[in-house]
């Protein structure tokens, strides 16, 4: 009995094994790429370029009246937070429940770059570079205006004394100390001045033209010396960490000799920019010092422009065997973030078309860049792992905070709000994945879920491909890895996790499908001409009587001749093609009827027709007439009973003419010869006639039209010629003809 048992069993395996894959059979959705889970949306969640969603940061937000956001800066009493649209200062006061308090308000671009310097607020407007500062709201006052129109940078120096002021167009870099004058420290011409930093007793400028400067703050008399340019681009943000200099450019695509693409984000700086800027030619202008990258000045001649600077950094990663300039940057465009290490070590951290840096913040163990377009926060570790680390609601997240080297906080804009870094809690860290289109009604099955750390799910399906009306309200919430699908059979599936310790991690998901099986469809069915109208006609087409009697008028022998020797094979052939969307096997089979009848009859079974797509027809195995095909197509073969689907398709009326025409009615009198052609199938194409055995003539019926299967004709003799023998030959549309002949004798 036991070997019995053993022995089913193994049929049945074998049975399984090899039995068709049906149609309804299980699939799955799988998530497990940075690709396929950054479609999706992360509170309080980031995703790592290795594909592993986790906790990162919690957030809570308070939001100003305003479109855009530019900066903030805070001390002991609250936080100043400058606005564009419109263009005013707001106080979040620690004391009252932080409601913005609206400080300044005043026509222009906005207040675009504020620092904190000993706990005094410094507010930089544009245009007319005015400086805003003050303790708390009650005191906030115009201090100075400088020489510009922008101010985008402002930096405290690292004594937390005074503060550094890049302004643009023209471009200066100013240092500003509590009850002096303001100290101008460098003249940049026509630049603007959009990122400033303090590394190694340098304070470095990055330019809205790409150019990278550095100003000695031990000797200040010196010149300002012009490092590197990127063509094409603005280098937005820097940001220090462990001796090195981080650069966030976002270089642009050239476009008709002008800056196009700005990126898929709104231009907040460069849109500004370019309206008081145009659009002029990127470069060091002339009369600024230029350093080598050894660190030795050049001769007080004018700067090198950005090609001149290129070729120097050429010369230099030649001899240290490293990537040149042009496999660094030159065909790249989109967000980069450069790590710069003086004096001349440069290497390529990050590059994307889809980011626009705005800011960027170092801390000992990362450095995080904040981004326009999609409005996230990119985390880059000390191994150069990148994590997209936050994403909000907002498309760009304008500016970066923090203190004691953490991030602390930041900024957005589209709309204006300003973040501030919280404690992880139970249910403050999600993932919302993307919509998951199963194509066809599916019923759901298991979710399998790959995570490390306890988590908890919900599903929710509907019928469009946005969640609304049409879709079900979210599941229980289910704390296994692994649960059967609650949510009702539809098209469209989408889960939410939430993460429930900030160590848990989730790597993979699959979910399970079961979808309608879908139905076949013939996308051709036809049966080739027959071969004899293929001689009388071209295109299906009849030929012009021109093209038939040429002046030999050996036409009609040529056609006879055909018609008795290739004419002679009247198979026809019989083609189709037949689809699943499944992929499930189809059985074919072929039926006729004629065309009056209802009952079909099988002209060819599924065995017969199993690996082909055409079948030969031949039409002398069937009485004169017309009929019809039809084609039917199953895929039962490949699903369970009252799940699969028939379809079929028919053509006809098929013309089925074996019979020859006939001549009736012949009659000779007074040199006028009468006669009726009649086909009982099909319409007279052509009559010939000729006379003791000459050439072929075309006779034109009474009516003067071929149109029918019975015609009439005349033919007038000339009794004074001596004429004995008469032939006619009647052809008809199938390429049958008959050949009459007649003693003529009164």
């Amino acid at each position: 009995m036991k070997k019995i048992l053993i022995n089913l069993c193994m049929i049945l395996i074998l049975v399984s094994l090899l039995s068709p894959v049906h149609g309804a059979s299980t699939r799955f959705w799988e998530l497990d790429s940075f690709e396929g889970f950054q479609q999706g949306r992360f509170s309080g969640t980031g995703l790592s370029s290795e594909g592993v969603v986790k906790p990162s940061i919690s957030t809570e937000k308070d939001t100003i009246p305003a479109r855009v956001v530019w900066d903030r800066a805070e001390n002991i009493a609250g936080t100043m937070v400058g606005s564009s649209q419109p263009a005013a200062l707001y106080w979040l006061s620690k004391d009252d429940g932080a409601t913005p308090q609206k400080v300044i308000d005043r026509p222009g671009m906005g207040f675009t770059a504020l620092a904190s310097v000993s706990e005094k607020i410094y507010a930089g407007f544009t245009p007319g570079a005015i400086i805003y500062s003050g303790y708390e709201a009650e005191d906030f006052s115009q201090q100075v205006e400088l020489e510009g129109e922008f101010v985008l940078a402002m930096l405290p120096d690292n004594q937390e004394r005074g503060l550094f002021v890049g302004t643009g167009d023209p471009g200066r870099i100013y240092y500003l100390e509590p009850g002096e004058e303001p100290q101008l420290l460098a003249e940049l011409s026509d630049q603007i001045v959009l990122s400033l930093v303090e590394l190694d007793d340098y304070l470095y400028a990055g330019t809205a033209r790409g150019m990278l400067y550095r100003q000695s703050l031990v000797e200040p008399e010196e010149p300002i010396e012009a490092v590197y340019g990127f063509p094409r681009g603005e280098i937005r943000s820097m940001a220090v960490q462990n001796g090195s200099l981080y650069l966030g450019i976002n270089r642009f695509q050239p476009r008709n000799g002008q800056l196009g693409n700005r990126g898929s984000s709104e231009r907040i700086t460069r849109e500004m920019i370019e309206r008081q800027m145009g659009q002029r030619d990127a470069g060091a202008p002339v009369g600024e010092q230029a350093a080598q990258y050894d660190g030795e000045l050049t001769d007080h001649s004018p700067a090198p422009q950005a090609e001149q600077i290129d070729e120097l950094f050429r010369e230099t990663v030649r001899q240290r065997g490293e990537q040149t300039v042009d496999q660094l940057f030159e065909a790249r465009t989109g967000g980069l973030v450069v790590k710069f290490t003086p004096p001349d070590g440069m290497q390529l951290l990050l590059e994307s078309e889809r980011l626009e840096i705005f800011d960027l913040f170092a801390t000992d163990t990362a450095l995080y860049l904040g981004s326009g377009a999609e409005g996230r926060l990119v985390k880059i570790d000390r191994q150069h792992r990148k994590t997209v680390f936050y994403s909000t609601d907002q498309r760009q997240v304008t500016s970066l905070h923090g203190a004691g080297g953490k991030l602390q906080g930041f900024t957005t804009a589209n709309g204006g709000v300003v973040y501030r870094v919280s404690k992880f809690e139970v249910g403050t860290a999600s993932y919302l994945s993307p919509v998951f289109d199963a194509q066809l009604l599916s019923r759901w099955g298991e979710f399998a879920s790959y995570v490390s750390g306890p988590v908890r799910v919900r599903t929710r399906s509907g019928l469009t491909d946005q969640p609304g009306e049409e879709w079900s309200e979210w599941s229980a919430w289910e704390e296994k890895r692994f649960f059967k699908i609650t949510s009702k059979p539809a098209r469209f599936l989408q889960f939410e996790m939430e993460f429930l310790s900030p160590e848990a991690e989730l790597n993979r998901v699959e979910i399970a499908r079961l979808a309608s099986n879908q139905s076949p469809r013939i996308v051709e069915f036809e049966i080739s001409p027959d071969p004899r109208q293929q001689i009388i006609f071209d295109d299906s087409k009849r030929l012009s009587e021109e093209r038939i009697l040429r002046p030999s008028e050996a036409a009609p022998t040529e056609i006879f001749r055909r018609l008795v020797g290739d004419g002679e094979e009247r198979q026809r052939t019989v083609r189709w093609e037949a689809v699943d969307p499944d992929g499930d096997q189809l059985i074919v089979s072929l039926y006729y009827r004629p065309l009056a009848a209802e009952n079909w009859i099988k002209l060819a079974g599924p065995r017969q027709l199993a690996d082909g797509k055409e079948d030969r027809w031949d039409p002398r195995q069937f009485a004169d007439g017309r009929y019809q095909l039809k084609l039917r197509v199953s895929d039962e073969l490949s699903n369970p009973p009252g799940e699969s689907f028939v379809v079929s398709r028919t053509i006809g009326p098929v013309v089925v003419d074996n019979s020859a025409p006939r001549v009736e009615n012949l009659n000779y009198e007074n040199g006028l010869v009468s006669f009726t052609a009649v086909d009982q199938t099909s319409r007279i194409i052509t009559v010939y006639y000729r006379l003791d055995g000459g050439d072929w003539k075309t006779l034109r019926s009474l009516d003067g039209m071929l149109d029918s299967r019975l015609e009439e004709f005349e033919l007038l003799i000339d009794q004074t010629e001596s004429v004995e023998l008469l032939e006619i030959m009647v052809i008809d549309a199938s390429g049958n003809r008959r050949i009459v002949k007649h003693l003529l004798d009164d």
